[in-house]
């Protein structure tokens, strides 16, 4: 059911929510008003220490309602190509898979066209370019921590059945592509089941590019040439 009974709950309390709390961000869970805060950052960690993985609203009191797309690319960089690989070492590629450094985090104030590249936290990351991945996903642990806003839960189908999952909006910089994905990510277990790396990037991103694998030499190239 994901997030629909907070989004009519929030529906039958929006002429009193719009009397009281206009321009406020307001936290709905369990289709109850849970409280109004100054900005999205304190409704954020206020939700998450009380109610965790959620499901739970979060919205901004007289704004529209906000549509995400599956991931949409800023500052795209023509012609820029990146190694993702493990040139000269085909077994790492075997072992790990290929991989980008990437900044995660969630920039509330970001707006596609209005800014290049959102605020993000400094700490590099390694993300996994996994084209067995129909979207983008983010260790479930991480995302958390961080504290990526919750937008919905969907089921997601793994090699151990079907499992219900966070969707976060988030942003994710490529420093070595000069570009990033602002968007849905979907929460997954990632740490927990040993994976070493913070996050999927998934077929949603690669269908912008070009990708090379060469599994004898270990090296792998994205390119938007």
């Amino acid at each position: 059911m994901g997030l629909s009974k907070e989004i009519a709950a929030y529906d039958r309390m929006r002429s009193y929510l719009e009397t009281d709390y206009f321009g406020k961000w307001v936290v709905v869970h369990d289709e109850q008003l849970e409280g109004a805060y100054e900005t999205f950052q304190d409704a954020a960690h206020t939700a998450m220490e009380r109610f965790g993985r959620g499901p739970y609203l979060i919205r901004r009191v007289g704004a529209p309602p906000l549509t995400l797309p599956a991931s949409a690319l800023y500052r795209p960089v023509h012609g820029a190509s990146a190694e993702c690989g493990f040139k000269g070492h085909p077994d790492m590629l075997e072992h790990f898979g290929p991989t980008v450094e990437v900044q995660i985090g969630f920039d509330d104030d970001y707006q596609l066209g209005k800014r290049d590249i959102p605020n993000l936290p400094s700490d590099m990351l390694y993300a996994l370019v996994d084209t067995g991945a129909a979207q983008n996903c983010i260790d479930s642990s991480l995302a958390m921590q961080l504290g990526l806003p919750v937008v919905d839960r969907q089921d997601d189908a793994g090699v151990h059945g079907t499992d219900k999952v966070n969707i976060h909006r988030a942003q994710l910089n490529i420093p070595s592509l000069g570009v990033g994905i602002s968007g849905r990510f979907a929460g997954v277990h990632l740490a927990e089941g040993g994976q070493q790396h913070s996050a999927l990037i998934g077929r949603d991103f690669l269908r912008n590019f070009r990708m090379v694998y060469d599994g004898r030499t270990g090296s792998v190239t994205i390119s938007n040439e």
